[in-house]
């Protein structure tokens, strides 16, 4: 394991990739909050799927979750010929993730919550998203459905020059919100660990391009959002600028891969 830093904030570093973020100092504080003092991941219990999720969403919705977190943990497998060569370097994130996360901004209370990450293919050159969050009340249980995230990850178009990383693969995310918004990102990913032709460590870094909303919804601007591959944990940060202020510090989490049984 390297003790190069995957997550840089005033100075202190975490391992186990060197990675050379872009990202707010906010962002990055919210990223160590999932690592502990001697730098390694921190250990904690299984994490047990939102048992109110049926109750809330209705049995057909609640099938069809179990369903899509099947399809994508059956898939963490697949081997790098079973994928589109131009979304090897994104196949790290394929796979059904959960795990906790923690989340602020102005005028919004620090609150705990539940996520669950699904990343599929059906063979064509993309990936597809769907995020979703539950509060966790004070007993640690889902209480009640929060965000929820559904979009498309597909490899960029690259300039004509070439990037001065070949490492870094130019990537584009449209993703929809059922708060009234959609949009836009673009960004790299690059690779920062590879063993038997199996990536071990990445990031992606995104940057909104454009945003549109409806006119009900509340005013949002975009976002950088950073997600990183760390010792087969999904860590990712989010920046936001919205309702009139600043880019500043919304969510962090760190996931688990889940077994196609769990």
């Amino acid at each position: 394991m390297s003790a190069n830093c995957s997550f840089i904030t005033s100075g202190r570093t975490c391992p186990p990739h060197a990675y050379d973020c872009t990202m707010t100092e906010r962002a990055h504080e919210r990223a160590h909050e999932q690592v502990n003092e001697q730098g390694e991941l921190q250990q904690s219990a299984p994490e047990s799927a939102p048992e109110q999720a049926s109750t809330h969403e209705g049995t057909h919705d609640e099938a069809a979750r179990q369903a899509r977190l099947r399809l994508a943990a059956s898939q963490t497998h697949l081997l790098p010929s079973q994928l589109p060569q131009s979304l090897l370097p994104l196949s790290w994130m394929i796979g059904a993730w959960r795990g906790h996360g923690k989340g602020g901004y102005a005028g919004i209370e620090d609150f705990a919550f539940i996520q669950e990450v699904t990343v599929t293919t059906d063979g064509r050159p993309f990936l597809s998203y769907e995020s979703r969050t539950w509060e966790l009340n004070d007993e640690g249980r889902a209480s009640r459905p929060l965000a929820v995230e559904t979009g498309y990850i597909r490899p960029g178009i690259r300039a004509d020059q070439p990037a001065a990383d070949a490492s870094a693969h130019p990537v584009e995310m449209v993703l929809c919100h059922p708060t009234g918004y959609a949009e836009v990102f673009t960004g790299v990913t690059v690779t920062t660990g590879l063993e038997n032709a199996k990536i071990t460590g990445a990031k992606l870094e995104l940057h909104t391009t454009g945003a549109l909303s409806t006119t009900s919804a509340k005013k949002y601007s975009g976002g950088d959002r950073l997600y990183g591959l760390v010792n087969g944990q999904l860590l990712w940060v989010l920046d936001m600028e919205a309702m009139g202020s600043e880019l500043a510090s919304h969510v962090s989490a760190q996931l688990s891969p889940l077994a196609a049984d769990e």
